[in-house]
């Protein structure tokens, strides 16, 4: 959800911030005490720092800090709070040596002393753009990486707040068009991966890799697939420029033993031309890459698997939420599976190394499918919620979801999953 942010409130038990003041670096020594960001600390980032949207690369949002329990939670007091700039706003703040980075709305990002709340540097885009809600910035080396509502990516020197590289996305046409980079970037392997939201936008929405050193555009994946390219026919033989959806909006997760980076993608918007298939020989209308889970290798944009989660999808049941690796035993064997679920709250279990399809499960609010394939995955729909002009039924969930913005997180101690 969008909020609107005019305050930057942080709450702490009196107990732990006495002693998160006794250990810290005074204020002024922050920056100056302030470590480069390594693949190892991303990979395993100390307990007290959160370096990424969803704190690890696996994207279960878990933090191993004991110290606030349900035990002294009723003792949490305002501890600082920092007047930040009107308008929508959803930013995970990222938090490294005592230093809290936060992208703020109209394009600003601050740095703070996460103890005192004391503003150490401010930067401010320009020019700016309509105001957009982006999930969060990334943190690598000495780099800041920041996404800007007039679709640029923004490496500051994360001392200073001092802008190392400014790369612009070129759009399709190069014509002025409602994109937006909502999505906090990931860095993996020497790169930069920003997902691109394009609602209701022809030729849909893409992927690009940028050089972590120079911002430079290595490579760039379209979420709707081109005509004569691969899935380029499961698209009704739509023209590319009827073709729409697949935004890709909210941040990868990434595994570097096998080096591949996670991505869920939006449904289609245009859905009409989609619903009845066209039964020409090697036509569909699943429109692919819509509502699927796609893996690519960072360095090279290269597809090496995807899944389909819900093909054509009639209802904005977006199956684009967070991917989450896991361990988990499968048939007497430990294997690591992506876990993700749509609006209707449906997980879906893949091999996190080949995409093969493991299991299903429903949390038991829905009544669109009605029926999975135990070995492929595949969906078969209530006949009742086909669209059609004759009836109207009731749907579970709605466009809203039984899930949706609010990221799910896993606990690995518990090995449990909520959302």
């Amino acid at each position: 959800m969008s909020l609107t942010h005019s305050v930057l409130r942080v709450l702490l038990t009196s107990f732990l911030l006495t002693s998160t003041q006794s250990t810290f670096a005074q204020p002024s020594n922050r920056l100056a005490d302030l470590s480069p960001v390594t693949d190892a600390q991303l990979a395993n980032p100390p307990s007290e720092d959160w370096l990424i949207w969803r704190r690890t690369y696996d994207a279960q949002g878990f933090s191993p800090l004991e110290e606030i329990d349900k035990r002294n939670v009723s003792q949490l007091g305002e501890a600082w709070r920092t007047e930040l700039q009107e308008g929508p706003n959803m930013a995970t703040p990222l938090v490294h040596d005592g230093v809290m980075f936060l992208a703020s709305t109209q394009d600003t990002v601050l740095a703070l002393d996460a103890t005192s709340g004391e503003v150490l540097w401010t930067y401010e885009h320009r020019p700016t753009a309509f105001p957009s809600s982006k999930i969060g910035i990334a943190l690598h080396g000495d780099k800041v990486i920041v996404p800007t509502q007039n679709m640029h990516v923004v490496a500051l020197e994360a001392r200073t707040g001092e802008v190392i590289w400014d790369h612009a996305i070129e759009t399709p046409g190069n014509t002025p068009r409602p994109y937006s980079l909502r999505g906090a970037p990931l860095v993996a392997n020497g790169m930069v991966l920003q997902g691109v939201t394009a609602t209701m936008i022809p030729e849909g929405g893409f992927i690009v890799g940028l050089d972590l050193d120079s911002g430079d555009e290595v490579w760039r994946f379209h979420s709707v697939a081109r005509p004569g390219e691969p899935g380029g026919n499961t698209w009704n033989n739509l023209a590319l420029e009827d073709r729409s959806g697949g935004s890709v909006w909210v941040p990868a997760s990434y595994d570097p033993e096998l080096d591949l980076a996670y991505y869920g993608t939006a449904p289609t918007y245009d859905t009409a031309p989609l619903l009845y298939s066209l039964n020409e020989e090697g036509v569909t209308n699943e429109a692919l890459y819509t509502n699927a889970t796609i893996a690519l290798r960072p360095k090279t944009g290269e597809l090496v698997w995807h899944f389909q989660h819900m093909p054509n999808d009639q209802w904005d049941l977006d199956w684009v939420f967070e991917r989450q690796i896991v361990e988990l035993e499968v048939n007497g064997a430990m294997r690591k599976v992506i876990v993700t679920a749509g609006k209707m709250a449906l997980y879906d279990a893949l091999d996190a190394e080949t995409g093969e399809y493991i299991d299903s499960f429903d949390v038991g609010i829905q009544n669109i499918v009605i029926a999975i394939d135990p070995k492929t995955g595949d969906k078969t729909i209530n006949p009742i919620a086909i669209p059609n002009a004759e009836e109207a039924n009731l749907l579970c969930p709605m466009a809203n979801g039984g899930r949706n913005w609010p990221s799910a997180s896993i606990n690995p101690v518990s090995q449990f999953l909520s959302h």
